[in-house]
């Protein structure tokens, strides 16, 4: 989320830093130090600022020594030893927002991560309604078709972990992660194995 792990400005009145413009004359950019390759930029002696409501720096530009207002852009970042941190008004951090808003946030992490173990591991599909772990589908370019597999093949082990039913494929990615594993599987009554990567697919 953006800008949430700043939400208290480095930048304060009596303060001189440089500000980078964009075309309609607005702050993207406010350099703290040196260390930056931007060009094209103006320095300013901050008079009064604020980043949390009506996001605007006023100050004195150092090219004509006289006092600009300008307005900070809604994507606009703080730049100091060579890293961007993007400003967060006060509608965007954390501790403002709404209570559904904080449960996505909150909730994101654990189901990105059941979506994946569910639905998007190593490219493959189950049948649906039931608790075994066959495959329905083989996803296109995915690890699970470039290793072999196959509609109708039923998983059996990912790595050391025993595959009985569905939720046994959660429980044995939240253990081999992305790393190289092997995956057994059961064809026309024969157990053959692969070895594979699963490869990690974010959806919005």
């Amino acid at each position: 989320m953006a800008g949430d792990g700043l939400e208290e400005p480095p930048v304060e009145p009596g303060m001189n830093v440089k500000i980078k413009l964009n075309e309609e004359n607005e702050i993207t950019h406010i350099i703290l130090d040196d260390h930056h390759k931007f060009q094209q930029i103006e320095a300013i002696e901050v008079k009064k600022c604020d980043f949390k409501d009506d996001l605007f720096i006023e100050g004195i530009t150092a090219y004509d020594n006289e006092r600009h207002h300008f307005k900070i852009a809604r994507k606009s970042f703080f730049v100091e030893n060579g890293s961007l941190v993007q400003i967060a008004p006060r509608d965007r951090q954390f501790a403002h927002k709404k209570p559904w808003p904080k449960f996505l946030t909150l909730f994101a992490g654990p189901l990105f991560n059941f979506i994946l173990a569910l639905v998007l591991f190593i490219g493959l599909a189950y049948y649906q309604g039931t608790p075994t772990s066959t495959v329905e589908q083989v996803a296109d370019k995915y690890p699970a078709q470039q290793a072999g597999l196959q509609k109708g093949d039923k998983i059996v082990q990912i790595g050391k972990y025993k595959i009985s039913e569905f939720d046994d494929v959660d429980k044995a990615l939240d253990k081999v992660k992305d790393n190289k594993t092997t995956v057994k599987f059961e064809r026309d009554g024969k157990t053959k194995s692969v070895e594979l990567t699963p490869k990690k697919t974010e959806k919005n």
